[in-house]
This record gives structure tokens, C-alpha cells and sequence, in this order.
């Protein structure tokens, strides 16, 4: 099973790529991350070109489905997660349900697991967690992108392109790659 991380340094990957691989168009903004993003609901969103020839994103588990099926999805469909995992989009872990099977589903799993001593536990647990979460909350990279910018110098991608493709100061990038910060990773 492929991890949240693991799904972001692809992403990062492929986003490096597209700039090296000199798409001009995209290439002198540094907001473009490749076409796909995580959204703030935790799913990725891929960018794809509408009938009417515009752009936009959407859910990639909805596309995934969709060439599945070989038919669009109807709005009142949701394509669950069998695993939990939002960003695992293999089809074997996504299924077509109604919006009341769906809704169902989840208040199942959450409620019978909620009342035992060790989820009461465990949310006391993760609650401390989130307390130090909210301390690195203000940093613009992930730990994931730090390893992949160490990893994009060697490989001789320049700095400037990875200050543009991540958006972030050139003094930012230099001291990750000279390790002044994120001395941890």
C-alpha cells in the first residue's frame, strides 16, 4: 500500500519533470506542481481538459472510477475507499455507492469503533500529536519535498527551477540542500 508520502514525492517527481523537460508555457510559474494537487478534503485533484476545451480539476478517484465503469459518474454516486486511505486510487480499492449506502458505510466503521476503551485511547493519543502538528503547521514543505529537492540538486536540477516549482525563496532551497535546516532528514 502506497503512502500518503509516498503519493506526494511522485507528484513532486512528476512536477519536476514537466519543468525540466522545458514546457515553457508552465515552466516561469511557480505555482505549477505538475497538474495534480491535494486538496484540503485530503484527496488529489488532477487536472483535466473539459468538452468546452477549459481546464479544471477534479477528484483523480472519480476519473479512476469513471475509466473503470467506461461511463461518467452520476453526482449522486460516491466512489468510496475501501481502505480508508484517500489517496490510494487503485480500482480494486474504490467502489460506486449511493450517497445513503456511502453515508452508512462510514457512521458503521466510526460509531463501533469509537466506543472501545482502546479508540478512547487513542484519541487522547493523537491529540497530543496534533498539539506538536500545529507547531510545524506554518512550514511551506513537507518532509517529503525536502528529500526530493536534496535528491533533484544531485541529479542537477538548478536551484532557481526548484524555487519556482515549489515557491519558496532561493535562500530557503540552498539551505535545505546545504542542510543549515531540516538538519533531522
Amino acid at each position: 500500500m502506497r503512502t500518503a508520502r509516498q503519493h506526494a514525492a511522485d507528484l513532486r517527481n512528476l512536477a519536476i519533470a514537466n519543468v525540466v523537460l522545458g514546457d515553457r508555457k508552465l515552466d516561469g510559474n511557480g505555482h505549477w506542481h505538475g497538474g495534480s494537487y491535494i486538496g484540503s478534503d485530503g484527496y488529489c485533484h488532477v487536472r483535466v481538459s473539459a468538452d468546452n476545451g477549459r481546464t479544471r480539476y477534479k477528484p483523480e478517484h472519480r476519473l479512476v472510477m469513471e475509466r473503470a465503469l467506461n461511463r461518467r459518474l452520476q453526482t449522486s454516486e460516491h466512489v468510496h475507499h475501501k481502505n480508508g486511505n484517500k489517496l490510494d486510487n487503485r480500482v480494486e480499492n474504490l467502489e460506486v455507492l449511493s450517497a445513503a449506502d456511502h453515508a452508512r458505510r462510514h457512521r458503521d466503521s466510526t460509531t463501533a469503533a469509537a466506543r472501545t476503551p482502546a479508540a478512547r485511547a487513542n484519541r487522547r493519543r493523537i491529540h497530543g500529536a496534533r498539539l506538536r502538528e500545529l507547531a510545524f503547521s506554518r512550514r511551506k514543505l513537507a518532509a517529503c519535498d525536502v528529500l526530493v529537492i536534496r535528491r533533484s540538486t544531485t541529479n542537477g536540477i538548478s536551484q532557481a527551477t526548484l524555487c519556482r516549482l515549489y515557491g519558496v525563496s532561493d535562500t530557503l532551497v540552498s539551505d535545505i540542500v546545504l542542510r543549515r535546516t531540516w538538519k533531522d532528514i
